[in-house]
C-alpha cells in the first residue's frame, strides 16, 4: 500500500505543477517526479496499482508510452498526444474523471 500512495502523491504534484504553469517553462522538479512515477509503474505495476482488484494495463500502458516520448525529447513533446495522454494516466491514478 505504501507505493501506491507515493504514485498518488507523485501524480497529484504533477497535477498541481500543470494547473499552476499553464503554458510556462516546466519545473525542473515536475520532470523528475514524471520520471520516478513512470520508473514506478513501469517496474511494478502488478504490485502496485489494482482497480477493484485487478491491474489497470492501461495505466501501464500509457506509461510505457510517455517514457518512451520522454526519451525522444523536445519533439515529442511539442505534440499534444503526450499532454492528453499525461492527463489520461493522472486520471486513472488519482480516479478523476470517473464520472465524466
Amino acid at each position: 500500500m505504501h507505493k501506491v500512495q507515493e504514485i498518488k502523491v507523485i501524480a497529484a504534484r504533477i497535477r498541481r505543477v500543470l494547473r499552476q504553469t499553464n503554458g510556462m517553462r516546466m519545473e525542473e522538479m515536475f520532470w523528475q517526479d514524471l520520471k520516478t512515477l513512470l520508473n514506478m509503474i513501469i517496474e511494478d505495476i502488478e504490485n502496485v496499482i489494482r482497480v477493484g482488484g485487478t491491474i489497470d494495463i492501461d495505466i501501464k500502458t500509457i506509461a510505457e508510452r510517455l517514457n518512451r516520448m520522454l526519451k525522444v525529447g523536445d519533439q515529442a513533446l511539442l505534440h499534444g498526444v503526450f499532454w492528453d495522454d499525461l492527463d489520461t494516466l493522472l486520471n486513472k491514478i488519482l480516479d478523476e474523471g470517473k464520472d465524466e
